[in-house]
């Protein structure tokens, strides 16, 4: 007798499981309300046609195993599939699923990212890469300091879909992120902008390239090239001097990540001398490694080097 090698769906909330994207669709499809599938086209596109031809209603969502959503995706897909009390929810994906269950646990559960995270891996799903964690505590960040937790995030993500990003939602998203970012690894050095995580998020959604804080201006400089090149940025003290590291996607270029330091230089100059550094130094690294400066704590496993 063949064994069943495709596990049963897990259980997230009352209403919400995860799943690897394996096995017959039928069973699931009596089931389920919805389903969303993690992973690329190829793979997945097979799965999606069964599940609609079974009258169920399934959504794509395009991403591979190693790979991180960019925050307004990932809120996006959060509020337009989060079930309702009487709906069931099945999250599956081909790898890459954690990452997404754990930001509808993030919204629905309040959840703080490490112990989405830990969950997440004791169920068979765990995160993928540092940049998982650097997302979702950027995310829990934004979802922290609104009004009303996710409902004023959504509202204004969806707002900046229905007016269109000049150039395109990937940009807004990166300055959206790398401004929350700067602003959290400037008060853990003891400076404090004024600005909470939702305002900054808010502004740099809204009026990504029309930047009204110092913060906002360099988290846009830093995308000026528009290429969502530098992914990661971590401060770090030395005495009187500030070192920015900068985790670029493009290591092995010629010019790595330099063009957009170069951009942003002068106001995260200015922002270092209002924090009372006398100098500033960068350093190029890799994404990963610069995410397991800020954000080892979510997922230590993820940053651990093999003995």
């Amino acid at each position: 007798m063949a064994l069943n090698t495709c596990p049963e769906p897990r259980s997230l909330t009352a209403n919400i499981h995860v799943a690897q994207a394996c096995g017959p669709v039928a069973p699931r499809a009596a089931v389920y309300d919805r389903i969303i599938i993690v992973g690329e086209e190829y793979e997945a596109e097979p799965r999606l046609e069964l599940y609609n031809s079974l009258g169920v209603e399934a959504v794509l969502y395009p991403l591979s195993s190693g790979k991180t959503p960019t925050i307004l995706s990932i809120v996006r897909l959060v509020y337009e599939n989060m079930p309702s009390e009487h709906e069931k929810l099945l999250i599956e994906g081909f790898g890459a699923e954690g990452v997404v269950a754990a930001a509808f646990l993030l919204a629905a559960e309040k959840m703080h990212p490490r112990e989405a995270a830990a969950r997440l891996l004791a169920l068979g799903h765990g995160l993928t890469t540092p940049l998982d964690s650097r997302l979702l505590y950027l995310l829990y960040r934004v979802l922290e300091t609104s009004p009303d937790w996710f409902q004023s995030v959504a509202a204004t993500v969806m707002r900046g879909y229905r007016e269109g990003f000049l150039h395109g939602d990937g940009h807004a998203s990166s300055v959206a992120e790398l401004a929350v970012e700067l602003n959290e690894e400037l008060e853990k050095l003891g400076y404090f902008t004024g600005y909470t995580p939702y305002m900054l998020f808010r502004e740099a959604v809204l009026h990504t390239d029309e930047p009204s804080n110092a913060v906002h201006e360099a988290a846009a400089a830093l995308d000026s090239t528009l290429t969502g090149a530098v992914k990661v940025v971590a401060l770090r003290r030395d005495g009187a001097t500030l070192y920015v590291l900068v985790g670029c996607e493009l290591l092995l270029h010629q010019e790595q990540c330099w063009p957009e330091v170069d951009a942003a230089s002068p106001k995260l100059e200015s922002l270092a001398r209002r924090a009372g550094f006398q100098k500033i130094r960068y350093v190029m690294t890799s994404p990963e490694e610069a995410a397991c400066l800020s954000y080892s704590s979510i997922d230590r496993g993820l940053c651990e080097t093999p003995a």
